[in-house]
């Protein structure tokens, strides 16, 4: 069943597994599934998109919108939904984690490295690897989980936060701001707030891999808060 504010909109089941949900600003509702391609709910009306209507891939891992309307989904390769149309570039592998910057340009995971696109024009930072999530804070910093760590992308460089190859910043998968401008992280491990964190250039311990990290034991460093659950 698909519900808004708690009012039943539609009965319909159509993703038994989500990964991504977006609210555009015309207030359509897009879904993404493993294995399902992506449905558009528009007036209780909907229409999915699949192999079959363009998509390189039934797998749809992200969606989002950038400040002219267009809609960005990651499936396998980066598509483009634009005026209806569907578009797919084909020279991108494995995107993930789609973020719209407020430039109008958009972050994506490309062949495992950090990629910017901006009026058609293609940046690769490649030293940056495995960007899970992606976030400008109101003070216009955009913050990276990048490289089994996380840190600030300030002027094609990864500043990382000290400290922040600790179990807290595994395998985070989302970053927000509250009202007092306070960071949040979502990881595996649970949700954490920062307080003031300590910058620093990328270590080498940021380049460890994930399956290294994730047999180690730490701490959480000076700055974090993780949250008790509740």
């Amino acid at each position: 069943p698909w519900y808004r504010r708690g009012t039943l909109l539609l009965e319909a089941d159509l993703h038994p597994i989500v990964r991504a949900i977006l609210t555009d600003r015309e207030g359509n509702l897009w879904v993404g599934g493993m294995g399902s391609g992506l449905t558009r709910l528009r007036e209780k009306k909907l229409k999915t998109y699949t192999r079959a209507e363009g998509l390189t891939n039934d797998e749809v891992s992200a969606v989002t919108e950038d400040k002219n309307g267009t809609v960005w989904i990651a499936g396998f390769r980066l598509i483009q939904i634009k005026d209806g149309k569907l578009t797919a570039f084909l020279d991108t592998e494995e995107v993930d984690t789609l973020f719209a910057d407020v430039d109008g340009s958009l972050w994506f995971k490309n062949k495992s490295s950090l990629t910017n696109l901006k009026d058609g024009n293609r940046t690769e930072y490649p030293e940056i690897r495995d960007p899970e999530a992606t976030f400008r804070d109101s003070k216009g910093i955009l913050w990276l989980a990048a490289n089994a760590c996380i840190g600030q992308f300030v002027d094609g460089r990864f500043n990382v936060v000290r400290g922040s190859d600790s179990s807290i910043a595994r395998r985070v998968s989302f970053i927000t701001e509250d009202h007092e401008g306070a960071i949040w992280f979502g990881s595996a491990d649970g949700i954490t707030r920062t307080v003031s964190l300590p910058i620093t250039r990328l270590s080498k311990v940021c380049r460890t891999t994930m399956s290294e990290r994730s047999t180690k034991t730490r701490t959480a460093p000076s700055g974090w808060e993780p949250m008790a659950a509740v």
